[in-house]
Parts: structure tokens; sequence; C-alpha cells
């Protein structure tokens, strides 16, 4: 069925929503055990949404310039594109990703083949749009993420103020007459 280059965009859906059921129920069940368990299971939630979002873009990407591909193709593009993404020589496998999206395009089996230089362009489109989105939304989060580390600085100031305030008592004083800091005996 995976493999099949006429799977219905019906059935991709019902297999790609089938692991998403699974990972919700599954959270809230960990979050019942632990909350680190808890947190391990939202952020596959979080990373599998994120891999649809992919295959999304690489769906609209390739639509834009006409091409009909399969939900195979769409998938195999993904996680070459994913993998790409992580050669440390360029920033975001720069070079590296296209050159991966149109091998596999090249060699992927679909309802018909898709050039080389089609499959980059797609790319191209995509890594545009995600450059696009990704200033804005990552300007405004920087000035949210600024306005709540100021938040955090000011609140840990005012506590630290508040405990400076109190006098400190030391185990090593307690069994000693005088003041804090005082020794004993006094010295005269």
């Amino acid at each position: 069925l995976l493999m099949s280059p006429t799977i219905g965009m019906g059935q991709f859906t019902l297999l790609l929503a089938s692991p998403l059921v699974l990972l919700l129920i599954l959270t809230v069940l960990a979050e019942t055990k632990s909350d680190q368990l808890g947190l391990l299971m939202r952020a596959l939630i979080w990373r599998y949404a994120d891999l649809l979002v992919w295959m999304l873009r690489y769906a609209a990407a390739f639509a834009m310039l006409g091409v009909h591909i399969t939900p195979v193709q769409i998938a195999l593009i993904t996680a070459v594109s994913q993998i790409a993404q992580i050669i440390p020589i360029t920033g975001g496998g720069l070079g590296f990703r296209e050159w991966g999206v149109g091998l596999t395009a090249t060699m992927t089996p679909g309802i018909q083949g898709i050039a080389m230089r089609t499959a980059v362009g797609a790319d191209v489109i995509n890594r545009i749009a995600e450059t696009i989105i990704v200033i804005p939304v990552g300007l405004v989060c920087t000035a949210l993420v600024a306005r709540r580390f100021k938040a955090v600085m000011k609140q840990r100031a005012f506590e630290q103020g508040s405990a400076e305030d109190q006098p400190v008592g030391h185990p090593q004083d307690q069994d000693q007459p005088g003041q804090p800091g005082q020794q004993y005996p006094p010295d005269h």
C-alpha cells in the first residue's frame, strides 16, 4: 500500500492521521504517569505535526508548478529534504536539499515523471515561502522572549532584594550569644 504510486489522498490522509491519534492518546496516558514522559510525548506530537506541515508545503510547491505528485512522492521528497537539512557543510543544507529533492523526484515512481529542474524549482519555492514565514515569526517570538526575560529578571531582582533585607543566621552562630558576625568571646 505504501509503495503503490496510485495510493489515494483519502487513504494517505487516514494513514497520516492514525499515528497522530495514537500519539494524542499516549500523551494523555503518559501525563498521568510522569511530567517528563508527558513532555516527551508532547514533543513527539509537535515533531509529527511539523513533518505533516513539511509535506503540505511540498504538495503546495509542486501544485504551484502544475505538477501532479502522488502522496508517496510527497513523503519521500519530504524525508530526503529533512535528511539533507542536517548536512553541516552549509547552513540548512543549502544546495544539498535542492539537489536531494530533485534527484528523489526523478527517481520515484509516479503518475508522470518529474524533471529535476521542476523539482529543484519546487524546493526553491518551498525555501522562499519558509523564509518569508520564518523571519516575521522569529522577530515576533524574539520580542515575546525578550519581554518574558525582562519580567523574570525583574522578579528575581525583587526576590533577591527582599532576601538580602532579612538577617541571615548561620548554623555555627546559633549556640553562641551575641549578634551575627560578632566573635565569641568578644575581643576587647
